[in-house]
């Protein structure tokens, strides 16, 4: 942080001695690997015996594969696959993100793009199958005594979906609407990515600046990131209590919120 004399910080600290400091930067090692490499780090890690020997021929293997922030994510994946292949074992991917996959417009998507979801092998793409039910904006969801509001939000991708239900503190008896926004990840709103898919479009950058607008209004006492980076959480850990409620806050809904229609504006990834 820089402090410019004059500014808040000064006032906050006049008439109060501090000893003279200086900007200190530190550099940390930063090991990294090239794309040429991965295949060959990932037979050597999967070739470790607790691995390897858990693989058998003729086994069907699913292999998870997620998004968030991994370069070279389908090189890691290719390369995992490759090396379940060679131990004589059938490798098929499935999507680890369930926000990817929980609405009308994803269902469409399978459908009518399947050339833009990663296979390894043609039997694996979307198969045909009939929908028991969707979400509805106006039919929550009731899971026992809790009842969940599911909101359509597209962003990420066209199947983004958000949650919203209220909890009752057994210590005092009051009630907290918790809320969680389903498809606020950056990197797939942006041109470049738009210039790459034949199906998904600007259209849905414009339809998550207006959904995140109108959610702002929402009262959310407890704000719930559906990835670790997106809200700090974290850093209480391991504090809750009945009686002290770390998480209750409810300012940090709408500022996240609006952090993440500046970072699309922006076209800043995350």
């Amino acid at each position: 942080m820089k402090v410019t004399k004059g500014g808040t910080v000064s006032k906050l600290l006049a008439g109060v001695e501090i000893p003279r400091m200086f900007h200190a930067k530190q550099t940390f090692p930063r090991e990294s690997i090239s794309a040429e490499q991965i295949p060959g780090v990932v037979e050597e890690q999967i070739a470790q015996p607790q691995f390897s020997e858990k693989i058998k021929p003729g086994m069907n293997i699913a292999i998870t594969a997620g998004s968030r922030g991994i370069r070279n994510v389908d090189i890691i994946t290719k390369a995992v696959v490759d090396a379940v292949k060679r131990r004589g074992a059938n490798p098929f991917i499935v999507p680890a993100m369930g926000s990817h996959g929980g609405a009308t417009e994803d269902y469409e998507f399978m459908h009518a793009c399947p050339q833009e979801t990663i296979s390894i092998d043609p039997r694996l793409r979307v198969q045909p199958f009939e929908v028991d039910g969707f979400f509805a904006d106006d039919a929550p969801v009731t899971l026992g005594e809790v009842s969940v509001r599911t909101l359509l939000t597209l962003g990420h991708t066209c199947g983004c979906t958000s949650f919203f239900w209220d909890v009752e503190n057994p210590a005092d008896g009051a009630r907290y609407t918790v809320g969680m926004h389903g498809g606020v990840g950056v990197n797939t709103m942006n041109d470049a990515y738009y210039t790459t898919s034949s199906y998904l479009t600007s259209a849905l950058r414009d339809r998550f600046i207006a959904d995140a607008e109108r959610l702002m209004d929402l009262h959310v006492d407890i704000a719930l990131p559906s990835r670790p980076n997106q809200i700090e959480i974290l850093d209480r850990a391991g504090t809750y209590t009945d009686a002290a409620q770390p998480y209750l806050d409810a300012t940090v809904w709408p500022d996240f919120l609006r952090e993440r229609i500046r970072q699309v504006r922006d076209g800043s990834v995350g």
